[in-house]
Order: C-alpha cells, then structure tokens, then sequence
C-alpha cells in the first residue's frame, strides 16, 4: 500500500506542476508528453489492480457502462475521427475515474490516516507553490489565461 501512496502523489505531483514545468523548460516538452502518458498509465493500472481484487466493487458497473459508451461513440464517428484521436480523448475521463477508484481503496485502508496527513502536506506545499508563481506569471503576461500558477498557462 505504501508504493501504491507514493506513486499516487509522484502522479499527482507531476500533474499538479506540469504546467510551471513546461513554463520553465519549455524544450522538454517531449519528455513532458511521455513523463504524462506513464503517470495516465499508472494511475489506470493502479485502479484495475483495485477492480481485480475487488469485483463487487460498484464502480465496475460504471466503468463497463462508460467502456461501452465510448466505444459506441467511436463506432458511430469512426468516419470523421481515428482511433488515435478517440482514444487520447478517453484519457481524461478515464484518469479521473481511476483516481476515484484509487482514492475509494486507500479510503477503505488501515494507511488512511497517512495518506490525509501526506495529501494536507501536499496542500499546504502546493498552495504556497501556487501564490508566488501565479504572481510571477501576472507580472509577466498580466491578467488573462496566461496566469495559471503551477498549472502553467
């Protein structure tokens, strides 16, 4: 469980300052693109892992109910939109999902408690984080969708 933690937050670290990354280093945004691609990747199969020692988990019923939706909506697009396209469409709502997924089984864990104390952590580190940039950012664009603070622009 305590892997299964660290990989939670080394996701939502990344995803949480991609922006002031890219922002910072902008010519590393390959790497950036790969580095979000593998945290998609663990956090989807950190929730099927959960959905297989669990099947009478009640999201299962969801999540085939969303697999089929979207998979009808490919078949009925598939002349206008590819495959590829559809299925990087899927990322999102499919990480959301898995995160809940995620976040209902450390809920049901002994390691609770630790993990509220880490995520307040992670709150309070991200919240003082986010002042300074989002001010840095203003001084630098001015008002508008260019201040976004650690979620970049």
């Amino acid at each position: 469980m305590i892997i299964r933690i660290l990989l939670f937050f080394l996701v939502l670290l990344f995803n949480s300052f991609y922006g002031a990354l890219l922002i910072a280093v902008p010519s590393a945004d390959r790497l950036f693109r790969l580095v979000m691609f593998a945290c998609d990747g663990i956090m989807i199969v950190m929730a099927l892992s959960v959905l297989w020692r669990n099947r009478t988990f009640t999201v299962v019923h969801s999540l085939i109910l969303f697999l089929v939706a979207s998979t009808l909506t490919l078949l009925l697009n598939l002349h206008s939109v590819s495959v590829a396209t559809h299925l990087n469409g899927l990322r999102q709502p499919l990480f959301l999902l898995s995160s809940l997924i995620v976040l209902y089984d450390f809920a049901q864990s002994a390691r609770w408690e630790a993990f509220e104390r880490i995520f307040n952590a992670f709150l309070m580190v991200f919240a003082l984080i986010q002042i300074p940039l989002s001010i840095v950012q203003f001084a630098q664009w001015g008002a508008g969708d260019m201040v976004g603070g650690t979620f970049g622009y």
